[in-house]
């Protein structure tokens, strides 16, 4: 966590390149993480300790990004809540019994009735970029996992916004409301939020970027 706040909290506007790729990749990282599986005590400990004051917001990306520091100060304050509690929540909304009230499974909020295509490619795509996914299925945590691996293996800009674009870009928006819908208040709430927050800047740098030449700006210069 150390690491991670680091970067949160040092970013700037003239962040270098591998400053900027390293901040990207851990965002992504700590988004694949929570996802996943229940986040463990020391963890959310970790994350309690980087609470920040609220408006600690630096001007210049818009609404989509004065959004980010407000979202990741909500997460770090709700995991200072009872961590068994926290741990029952991730059970109840994404494992539950039988059903559970929210897919992160983004394959699932997937217009059409043919899931099977996205998931395909996309275990074609992971041996091809010799990542070391663990799970290559279209779970949003997995997804998230393989942008970290691609982000920090440095492939080119046009690989991670091709990649975003098939499996994320039009995927996690209705995944994150279900889960924030479900969640109601609390971590994961807060959670959904910080993600969407977050992506939602990616989708706007990969736009705005130019393909296979600028590493997108994301989320440099947000935090102080």
């Amino acid at each position: 966590m150390q690491a991670f706040d680091h970067d949160l909290r040092r970013q700037s506007a003239h962040a270098s390149a591998p400053e900027q790729k390293r901040a990207r990749a851990d965002w992504y990282a700590l988004l694949a993480r929570l996802l996943s599986r229940p986040a463990e005590a020391p963890l959310l400990a970790g994350l309690a300790a980087l609470a920040v004051p609220a408006g600690t917001v630096v001007q210049g990306d818009g609404a989509a990004g004065a959004n980010l520091p407000r979202a990741w100060h909500a997460l770090c304050v709700a995991a200072g809540g009872p961590p068994h509690d926290i741990g029952a929540e991730f059970g109840r909304l994404v494992v539950g019994v039988n059903l559970p009230p929210v897919s992160v499974g983004a394959v699932f909020h997937q217009g059409g009735h043919d899931n099977q295509k996205p998931l395909a490619a996309l275990r074609r795509f992971v041996p091809a970029q010799g990542l070391g996914l663990r799970y290559a299925a279209n779970h949003l945590g997995a997804l998230c996992e393989a942008m970290h691996l691609l982000v920090d293996a440095a492939r080119p800009p046009a690989t991670q916004r091709a990649f975003f674009d098939a499996h994320i870009g039009s995927r996690y928006g209705a995944c994150l409301a279900d889960l924030r819908g479900s969640a109601g208040t609390g971590f994961y709430a807060a959670l959904a939020d910080l993600a969407a927050a977050f992506l939602a800047i990616e989708a706007r740098a990969f736009a705005l970027a130019d393909d296979g030449h600028s590493e997108p700006p994301s989320t440099a210069g947000l935090l102080i």
